[in-house]
């Protein structure tokens, strides 16, 4: 996601795609000699990708798949790197959507 004026850049990662170190990154056991340079190479990229925004003056978070589990902790961490600290995390989305997420 991404916030122009804010100059800030959400990067939502699935753990297994860039090599979270995580239960849900793990490679799998067969094709070790395709898995291990795709995933390196989707680390790279998103190191690359990361370090030239930041050089621009952007601000960047990574939030990770598993970091999903908990809706509430992550629409909070979300609100808080967008600096809308005075916005409740219920105020984000409606109680039911936030029950959808359970």
């Amino acid at each position: 996601m991404v916030f122009p004026g804010k100059r800030k850049a959400i990067f939502v990662h699935g753990c297994f795609w860039h090599g979270h170190d995580c239960a849900k990154g793990k490679l799998p056991k067969s094709r070790p000699e395709y898995w291990i340079p795709k995933i390196e190479a989707n680390k790279a990229r998103d190191e690359r990708v990361i370090d030239e925004l930041k050089k621009l003056g952007w601000d960047v978070i990574v939030i990770w798949q598993c970091q999903t589990k908990s809706l509430p902790v992550t629409i909070e961490n979300v609100v808080d790197f967008l600096g809308k600290r005075g916005v409740a995390v219920g105020d984000a989305l409606s109680e039911n959507e936030l029950n959808e997420g359970n």
